[in-house]
């Protein structure tokens, strides 16, 4: 699996996330609305939502039968999600959580909790080593506890890692770049990123964990992308979302959508450019399967496939506060193809 996130803030102080999902399995998708009060009881913990939230849902064969969010945002405008993590998340038998008298999750049940439990970026800081930790039981994903962490950020622009490595629990770090992919861990890709800037340009950096990495100036000096790795990897994906973001000018609502497609695009999986082969010596190919923008003010989400460019959305309303039940939209699968007029 490798997706690739990235946060955009406006002129006028507005917050976008965009993110793409890509993997070399088809998973079930659905777009959902599910009500406050609603009760996971598929959950390896069941427990019930104290917030109404919107995004997208995920499973291995039946979203509705097992449902848990790839990513999402509440009714607070709490926005994120959950990212494959593989090889250095760090997992606990159930029995040590419940000792810890914390809730035992599965690593995909953990972006569910956040938003469905939290309002702001503070709250999860706060909480969630307190509340939860994440079980290595198998689930009905791959047979497995799947490894995810995750990025979330709130109406402040505040953006955060939360990263199941500790024996206790998650290292949760500030995500000032507003970039986010795969393994290796948050701190790596941070160093990787400063080492290329630096290489690129007149910049130095003390390689401090929060240490601002600020947007290019125009008048600023820069080799730009010249160099950068051009392949599929989360290292590589990573700089090259970064450096885009960086080199980024100054959006507005107006311009937002635009440039986060063109910068998400820059990080795009071709069928068959990606190729992968698993312990049977099947060769597997990756594609971005979808790719979600998420408005947090106006909590707007947009959606695009790989076979249908058009963008498609769903506004979770104030009136949603009084849903009972989960609401499901479906993907419009097929490419949407307009005929030309001639100009009169």
């Amino acid at each position: 699996m490798g997706c690739t996130g990235v946060k955009l803030i406006t002129k006028e102080n507005e917050v976008f996330w965009g993110r793409t999902q890509d993997f070399e399995l088809q998973y079930d998708y659905k777009v959902a609305k599910i009500p406050s009060n609603y009760n996971f009881s598929n959950m390896y913990t069941p427990f019930k939502s104290k917030y109404t939230t919107m995004g997208v849902l995920w499973a291995e064969t039946n979203v509705k039968k097992y449902p848990v969010y790839l990513d999402g945002i509440n009714e607070h405008g709490l926005v994120g999600g959950s990212f494959y993590f593989d090889n250095f998340y760090n997992y606990q038998s159930t029995e040590t959580i419940l000792k810890n008298k914390k809730i035992p999750l599965r690593g995909e049940e953990v972006a569910t909790w956040i938003l469905t439990n939290y309002k702001n970026v503070n709250e999860i800081i706060n909480k969630l080593n307190d509340d939860v930790q994440v079980t290595n039981a198998a689930g009905p994903m791959d047979n497995r506890s799947m490894p995810q962490h995750s990025m979330f950020m709130d109406s402040t622009g505040r953006s955060i890692v939360v990263e199941p490595t500790l024996d206790n629990g998650f290292e949760i770090f500030e995500n000032k770049i507003g970039v986010f992919t795969n393994a290796p861990n948050f701190k790596w890709h941070l160093t990787n990123l400063k080492i290329h800037l630096e290489k690129s340009s007149n910049r130095k950096f003390n390689y401090k964990l929060n240490e601002e990495i600020p947007h290019f100036e125009d008048y600023e000096y820069t080799s730009g992308l010249v160099g950068i790795p051009s392949d599929y990897k989360p290292e590589s994906r990573f700089i090259r979302a970064a450096y885009n973001k960086l080199l980024s000018p100054e959006v507005t609502r107006e311009t937002v959508l635009s440039q986060m497609n063109a910068i998400i695009s820059t990080v795009n999986n071709p069928i068959g450019s990606l190729r992968i082969k698993n312990e049977d010596g099947e060769i597997l190919k990756p594609w971005t399967q979808f790719t979600v923008i998420h408005d947090q003010s106006e909590k707007i989400m947009y959606v695009h496939s790989y076979n249908n460019r058009t963008m498609q959305k769903v506004k979770l309303e104030d009136e949603d506060d009084t849903l009972k039940t989960i609401e499901f939209y479906s993907f419009q699968k097929d490419e949407i193809i307009i005929n030309m007029e001639i100009e009169k």
